[in-house]
């Protein structure tokens, strides 16, 4: 197997899931590696391309400060294997005791490796392996493309739901192993409460979740013929799904521009910012249709998640920096 010299082509946010993704491009060819990875390692990586200093070291500004004063330095980051949705990398450190491998994820080791100025390998058969298997927030059905997944309202509906309090990476993970279980409300609707509580352990609450998941799809299926409606009042029928979930399902479901999914981040930083004067998420949504041009409304939930979780977040925020 052979080793791909690749550099860090830019950061995305994945429609769907809302995820950030770090792009790795080939440097002699045309092939890009896509790896799903959390905000806080987002916001290391972009600082780093861009030339952010912060007047104190972040985690990994400290880690490679720690490796240098001890006379090492990172030699090389290769991305070393994909199993069961989960990338691996090794960083490689040369010291005076000689060379050695530090198993990390893709995302600190490239956040190292940007600061370190190290060169980012890849082992060529990955390159094979996301083509063979697509990385989205859940598979693609086999009769679907990948553009057609992403905007599958079913599979926005049931990641909208597991990601209530659970962190992007953890909701990445469960969705995957339950779409590879049951791809539709008919096939999910069949699993037994207990079976869904191991696919998507440990999301918080999960056997709440559960619950509601089974329940949802067995309405789906009932009432409106395994087809996620393409209404708020019908959506809102739907067991474990209030405003927040419908929103979403609308605006990348459904494409539609006339929605505002308001969640924490967007409840806080429109207060913050003095857009709203609002108590309860619920207030702030309709604030913003008074507040807002309608043409940024499918963005503001967007946006604003991807600014709360890395820069205006709840408690010791960095709006300053």
């Amino acid at each position: 197997m052979s080793m791909i010299p690749v550099r860090v082509g830019g950061l995305a946010i994945d429609e769907r899931s809302k995820n950030p993704v770090v792009l790795l491009q080939e440097i002699e060819g045309n092939r890009v590696l896509p790896i799903w990875i959390g905000p806080m390692e987002a916001g290391a990586i972009h600082s780093e391309l861009v030339g952010k200093k912060y007047q104190r070291p972040l985690t990994h500004d400290l880690l490679v400060t720690v490796i240098e004063g001890l006379n090492g330095r990172v030699s090389r980051v290769v991305i070393t294997d994909l199993k069961d949705s989960t990338f691996f990398a090794s960083i490689y450190l040369d010291g005076g005791s000689g060379a050695v491998a530090i198993d990390a994820r893709p995302s600190d080791s490239i956040a190292i490796a940007l600061r370190s100025r190290a060169p980012i390998f890849i082992m060529d058969t990955l390159f094979d392996k996301t083509t063979e298997a697509p990385l989205s927030a859940a598979e693609s059905p086999e009769d679907k493309s990948p553009e057609e997944q992403a905007e599958d309202p079913f599979q926005i509906l049931i990641a909208t739901i597991l990601s209530a309090r659970t962190q992007d990476a953890t909701t990445h993970a469960a969705s995957t192993r339950l779409f590879k279980v049951a791809r539709t409300p008919r096939t999910m609707a069949k699993l037994q409460v207990k079976q869904i509580e191991r696919l998507i352990y440990p999301v918080s609450f999960y056997r709440h979740k559960a619950r509601y998941l089974k329940a949802c799809c067995e309405m789906l299926v009932s009432r409106f013929s395994g087809k996620v409606p393409s209404t708020m009042e019908e959506l809102v029928m739907l067991p474990g799904v209030g405003r927040k979930t419908a929103n979403l399902v609308l605006i990348l479901g459904f494409k539609s521009p006339h929605n505002i999914c308001v969640d924490t981040h967007v409840h806080r930083i429109s207060n913050r910012l003095g857009w709203v004067k609002t108590m309860l998420p619920d207030e702030t949504e309709q604030a913003l249709y008074r507040a807002t041009d309608r043409r940024w409304w499918p963005y503001i939930n967007l946006y604003m998640v991807t600014w709360g979780q890395n820069v205006c977040r709840p408690v010791y925020p960095r709006c300053g920096d």
